[in-house]
């Protein structure tokens, strides 16, 4: 059985986020915003990078006080549809997690204003790292809803 079908290979999370969908898209696509919520736990984001485009790339550094070290994460835009759904490579330059490329699927559905997201994160090569990651999207999420409560409206 490969990698890419085993039992563990993906994770897949929802939130109910109260913002609208256009909002919460910009939150994924706008690297100002990126830099408020996209860091898992204790890594922040230092520095965001976006070619928004189907075969655009993407670019973060997270960096962590507690481990005085940064972590790389890329990939390329596969699919664009706005304010619906983003569909991402994933690396990381990260030696410790041997994780190879995945893939990163978001969907936005609207819920009487609120926006409904799921989040697939596919290709995960053992159980430990999915968990590891699952842990990190809801840290992720956690915050972005911090950062929509605090200025939700704002389009």
């Amino acid at each position: 059985m490969s990698p890419k079908t085993t039992p563990f290979s993906a994770l897949k999370l929802k939130r109910l986020i109260k913002a609208p969908m256009a909002r919460v898209f910009a939150a994924w696509t706008t690297p100002e915003d990126m830099l408020q919520w996209f860091g898992p736990g204790p890594w922040k984001v230092t520095t965001a990078k976006l070619e928004l485009r189907p075969g655009g790339s993407w670019q973060v550094c997270f960096h962590s006080d507690s481990e005085n070290r940064n972590v790389e994460i890329y990939g390329v835009y596969r699919e664009v549809k706005p304010n619906t759904r983003l569909v991402f490579t994933w690396n990381s330059d990260n030696p410790q997690m041997n994780l190879g490329e995945t893939v990163v699927t978001v969907d936005l559905a609207d819920a009487s204003g609120s926006t409904e997201v799921c989040i697939t994160h596919e290709g995960f090569p053992a159980e430990p790292i999915r968990e590891r990651h699952s842990l990190g999207w809801q840290n992720c999420c956690d915050n972005l809803e911090k950062l929509l409560a605090k200025n939700g409206a704002r389009p």
